[in-house]
């Protein structure tokens, strides 16, 4: 039988080859975590108290804007420099383009229309006067009008009218945290 002798320098260049392959496995990796984030899916964490009670402010939730079409209902998070400094915001799309919002505000409460048709909003929280006038609008071509769930305590489109579509980030899709109501978000 014949011994086969490893030599310092091929044991060097084995050793270097290893290293060589972990630091590619490690940047691949990488990549795609940073791919997988910044076009599919990112975290937002919830800066504010305006959609209470369906976020609450510090919980962490998932979005993604990959194949996305807003449709009224949809939380969303938005940033645009115009608008509270561009800080992202969380919001409910109330309306899409073309379509004919009224804010009506009366000593019996706030309701909104859309299209004509009253909105049933049971995830809504009123506490509190409600300091926003009465509008009528119609949404612009590649805007969104967005709400805030908790509707007195909440600067959206009546404040700042109406959002650009490419200011959206993301849908929300399920809440991160607190760990207790990790999953889907009620709507």
């Amino acid at each position: 039988m014949e011994e086969t002798k490893i030599t310092e320098t091929e044991k060097k260049n084995g050793t270097t080859i290893g290293v060589l392959d972990i630091i590619e496995t490690v940047a691949w990796v990488l990549c795609l975590i940073l791919l997988t984030t910044f076009f599919l899916f990112r975290i937002a964490i919830v800066r504010q108290s305006s959609m209470y009670p369906t976020l609450v402010d510090g919980e962490r939730i998932v979005i993604s804007k990959m194949f996305y079409v807003p449709k009224c209902g949809d939380i969303i998070v938005f940033q645009d420099e115009s608008i509270d400094d561009g800080k992202p915001l969380v919001k409910r799309i109330i309306a899409t383009e073309g379509q004919e919002v009224k804010y009506v505000r009366s000593a019996l409460g706030a309701k909104v229309y859309v299209d004509g048709e009253l909105l049933v909003e049971d995830y809504v929280n009123i506490d509190g006067t409600d300091y926003h006038p009465t509008i009528s609008l119609t949404v612009p071509d590649g805007h969104v009008f967005v709400m805030g769930d908790h509707r007195n305590n909440s600067r959206d489109s009546r404040d700042f009218g109406c959002v650009p579509e490419e200011s959206i980030i993301g849908r929300a899709l399920f809440r991160i945290t607190p760990f207790n109501k990790f999953g889907k978000i009620d709507k």
